[in-house]
């Protein structure tokens, strides 16, 4: 239980920072969940109810694809930056932690519903970065000005300096 907090708690601080988007990054995280958790049901062999499933996964794809218009994309200079919202890391470890903590229960019938918990965090994860990668091509810098002194500037040295 507290090796879990700890593991929750470090990919959330990371997670809260602005970082430097890749262009795979959301490919990768996509990619990752869903072996993740395809490696997890066949290790456990857990019993899980598919059209729940299913339907758990589609919710979560719909919450993803919310949070996902909430983190921030900008550029600076020519770098595209990104900082995720606090509803995906509140959903992704919310997800995470009951999935550890019904899976340690020692019930089939717990570990099951652990699964499904991890379903919704699937999907969201999923449609958080998918829509990250459809805006990522989407969102371009800000343009210069056309000429220079297009835009007032404040000057960048106090005027009463001498040169």
């Amino acid at each position: 239980g507290a090796f879990s907090l700890v593991m929750l708690a470090l990919p959330i601080r990371k997670l809260r920072q602005e970082t430097r988007l890749a262009t795979l990054a959301p490919l990768v995280a996509m990619g990752t969940t869903l072996l993740t958790t395809a490696v997890y049901l066949v290790i456990t062999g857990a019993p899980v109810n598919g059209l729940l499933a299913v339907l758990l996964l589609i919710l979560g794809l719909a919450i993803g694809l919310g949070e996902g218009r909430m983190t921030k994309l900008y550029y600076r200079g020519p770098t595209l930056m990104g900082k995720r919202s606090v509803g995906y890391l509140i959903l992704w470890g919310l997800s995470y932690l009951l999935t550890t903590l019904l899976a340690q229960s020692g019930s089939a019938a717990l570990h099951a519903g652990g699964i499904l918990t991890m379903m919704l965090g699937l999907g969201a994860a999923i449609g958080s970065n998918l829509l990250l990668l459809v805006r990522q091509f989407t969102l371009r810098p800000q343009a210069p000005p056309p000429y220079p002194g297009m835009y007032q500037t404040a000057p960048s040295r106090p005027a009463g300096l001498p040169r």
